[in-house]
């Protein structure tokens, strides 16, 4: 945290004392604590004062000065915004380091079923493209595919618990995943390299932490705990468990006998997404677990993840996708105070170790 900006917002001070102005060009940022991802966690976009002054940083997302015509500090200058469809940019030739190349650039804004279309008519010249157009841009002549692996993951979580709004941390009170032989053959019944396959055009892998395979922080899977394919193995921890067939429907009680059926959430999106989410349910099925999509249906992608961030009561598990920064700090993601911990799970091990 930058020296002095709690007491400035908590109006204790008039100004804060970590920041000096050296010349118009350098500003000098003293730190209460020193840390390897200081400079990435700073705001490194200046933004133009004399632009922007008189607007409240509440009103500034629908001000005209950010829909209309925002002055940034790139190469390009906005020349047109038509909304929701199109932004048309051109050359800035003040840029501090040297002109563009191009003479400007134009980011259309439209559906991904029609990506393919597009590139074949040389409407557009690069695209970050969806997995479900893949098959269709492979015969495409006109184009060149390039492959990296991405800073994100998709991931099954179970929902431990909820967050306290008044205390601002995880309270873990859902004893229904506690026992971690029920996680952990739910992982084993998993046929991951067989969905990933089947309904990800193989553009993806599995992979064993929540850190990318990108980041200098990933640990090598030779040091990982893998949960390979072992419908088996799964069996065999729900039989010692305690989660038996005691009725001989095929489906599992759980420990004291009762009807064991797990809420499952997915949402909507890629086109093998429902495809995707009844394999899964099918792999599950497979070992005796009665796992149903919650409400029958896959949810819109924010009524998804505004039910899973308010802790609704009816999820139990979720199929969720997490996007990361070039910094691997598991800080605001893993912590018992963390909101993102979608989870609600915490442990003083965990805590000792992420500190």
């Amino acid at each position: 945290m930058i020296q002095g900006a709690e007491a400035y917002h908590e109006g204790e001070a008039k100004g804060i004392s970590g920041l000096k102005v050296i010349d118009p060009y350098t500003l000098k940022i003293t730190v209460t604590a020193a840390r390897v991802n200081t400079i990435d966690s700073l705001w490194p976009y200046p933004m133009n004062k004399k632009y922007y002054t008189g607007i409240a940083v509440k009103d500034m997302p629908e001000s005209d000065q950010m829909r209309k015509s925002p002055i940034g500090i790139g190469p390009f200058e906005v020349e047109h915004i038509q909304p929701g469809q199109r932004v048309e940019m051109k050359r800035f030739d003040q840029y501090y380091k040297g002109k563009a190349l191009l003479d400007g650039i134009v980011y259309m804004a439209f559906d991904d079923k029609e990506v393919t279309e597009r590139f074949q008519t040389g409407e557009i010249d690069i695209e970050s493209a969806p997995r479900d157009a893949y098959d269709d841009l492979k015969k495409l002549e006109n184009i060149n595919i390039l492959q990296t692996a991405e800073l994100g993951y998709e991931y099954i979580g179970f929902k431990f618990g909820h967050w306290d709004t008044k205390t601002e941390t995880i309270v873990m009170d859902n004893p229904k995943f506690e026992d971690k032989r029920l996680r952990q053959a739910m992982y084993y019944a998993l046929d991951r390299e067989g969905i990933i396959k089947a309904y990800s055009h193989g553009l993806a892998e599995p992979v064993e932490t929540p850190i990318s395979s990108t980041s200098w922080a990933k640990i090598p899977d030779t040091e990982i705990s893998a949960y390979l394919y072992n419908p088996t193995k799964a069996k065999e921890l729900l039989d010692v468990a305690g989660f038996l067939d005691l009725d001989g429907d095929g489906l599992r009680e759980d420990p004291k006998g009762q009807k064991l059926m797990i809420h499952f959430d997915s949402m909507l999106g890629s086109q093998t997404a429902e495809l995707r989410t009844n394999a899964i349910l099918r792999n599950w099925r497979d070992v005796g677990l009665d796992v149903q999509l919650n409400g029958g249906a896959l949810k819109e992608f924010h009524t998804f993840y505004n039910a899973v961030e308010a802790d609704d009561p009816s999820i139990e598990l979720f199929y969720g996708v997490w996007g990361l920064a070039s910094d691997p700090d598991p800080t605001d993601l893993w912590r018992e105070n963390d909101l993102w911990n979608y989870p609600r799970w915490s442990s003083k091990r965990n805590e000792e170790l992420i500190r």
